[in-house]
This record gives structure tokens, C-alpha cells and sequence, in this order.
């Protein structure tokens, strides 16, 4: 699993459905790890491990966040009437949204964005 980087077998993860694509919580994150070191993080884009406290990207080291609920564009926790069906849009969210992390201060930071 990238995020932990282990095994997603040894972690338990390894399906989307079912509470299988979230990692036990005593899991440490690349984000938790980078914050601990003085990173600021942020992750913009697909998040599918976790829609509620204590497995949103906020909860696992992510100081900023902003992704699509469920993982995916349409899944049940991603918000009707949105308008990220183009990607032009999207994308340029995406960035827009990123900038402000990369631009603090000079700041070392940790972003992962994923679009698709």
C-alpha cells in the first residue's frame, strides 16, 4: 500500500468495497511520517480509504484536503450536481487548490495529488 508503504496484504487492505480498502488505524501514513518531520502535507484527488473519523485524509497526516468522497466521481459520498465530469475543470481545481500548500513560506512539504 503506497500510503504506508507495506504490503497491502499485511496491512489489510486489499479490495475497494467493504470496508477492505481502509488501513487499520494504527497504520503510520507517508503523510504522518512527513508531518512529524517538520512537512507541511496535503493530498488533492481520489481518497477512498476512509469517509468518516478517524480514516479521512484529514485524520491520517493530511493537513490539507480535498478530495472526492467514496474515491471515485459519483460514489455515494462524493456530492450530487458536481460539475468534476470535466476534467478540464477538474484538473485545474486540482492545481489551483495545491498551489496555496507549495507556496507557504518557502514551507518542505509532501502533496499527493491523484486525479483519476
Amino acid at each position: 500500500m503506497i500510503l504506508c508503504g507495506r504490503y497491502s496484504g499485511r496491512v489489510g487492505v486489499w479490495h475497494t468495497i467493504m470496508g477492505r480498502s481502509i488501513p487499520p488505524r494504527d497504520e503510520v501514513t507517508m503523510a504522518e511520517t512527513s508531518l512529524s518531520n517538520g512537512y507541511r502535507t496535503g493530498i488533492f484527488g481520489k481518497w477512498h480509504l476512509g469517509d468518516n473519523f478517524p480514516f479521512r485524509a484529514q485524520d491520517r497526516g493530511f493537513q490539507e484536503s480535498i478530495v472526492f468522497g467514496g474515491g471515485a466521481i459519483g460514489n455515494l459520498p462524493d456530492y450530487w450536481d458536481n460539475d468534476y465530469f470535466d476534467d478540464h475543470i477538474l484538473s485545474q481545481r486540482t492545481q489551483a487548490n495545491a498551489r496555496p500548500v507549495i507556496q507557504l513560506e518557502a514551507a518542505t512539504f509532501r502533496l499527493l495529488v491523484r486525479h483519476f
